[in-house]
Order: C-alpha cells, then structure tokens, then sequence
C-alpha cells in the first residue's frame, strides 16, 4: 500500500495538485475534504504515463463535487494504466476553499 497526503492552501480554479505515482500500481483511492471558506465547484482527476503530459478525465464520474453543505468526496477503486493522477479544477469551476486536503492510495491489484 502506498499513500500520500497533500494539503493546499487556497486552492482555486486552476488547481492542479502534485502528481501521486502509482508506481506499479494500478488501483487506488483517493479522499478529498476542503475546509474553511468554499465556493462550491467541481474538480476532477488527471491522467499521465510520463508525469509530463496530462489528461483530464471529464467524465460525469470523475467530477467530484466540493461545496459547504458536502466538502468531501471519494474516488473508491479506480483502476488505470496511467503511472501518475492528480487533482485539478474541472473545466469552467468555480471551487475555491481556504485549504484542500487529499489523501491518495494505492495497492496491487
């Protein structure tokens, strides 16, 4: 099992967090809760091979939504053959929060 937890602060449309590497992994979870002030908004997973070059998923799935009433969500079991996923703002989001935590894992599947 692999994890790792981010914290951003301030995070606004235009997020894109740090990369979380799979490794030779392809399943894992991933945990989401903003806290503070949050205007509500969607933000989405991105896929890479290289860590380079990014893909958005803009599947209705993949959009997680995040706002004061409900300021967590969970990816549980998402499978890939991408080595690398982050978080990022989806198209035309409005989120913002005073600060986003997010827990990725990872583990053989």
């Amino acid at each position: 099992l692999i994890t790792q937890t981010q914290l951003i602060t301030s995070p606004t449309a235009g997020l894109a967090s740090s990369s979380f590497d799979l490794g030779t992994n392809s399943l894992f979870d991933c945990l989401l809760l903003a806290a503070g002030t949050i205007t509500a908004g969607n933000v989405r997973l991105d896929y890479s091979i290289d860590n380079l070059n990014w893909f958005p998923d803009n599947t209705t799935s993949s959009l997680a939504p995040l706002s004061t009433a409900d300021p967590h969500f969970v990816y549980r079991g998402i499978s890939t053959a991408s080595r690398y996923v982050r978080i990022a703002s989806a198209a035309g989001s409005t989120f913002a929060a005073t600060s986003l935590t997010i827990t990725f894992s990872s583990k053989l599947n």
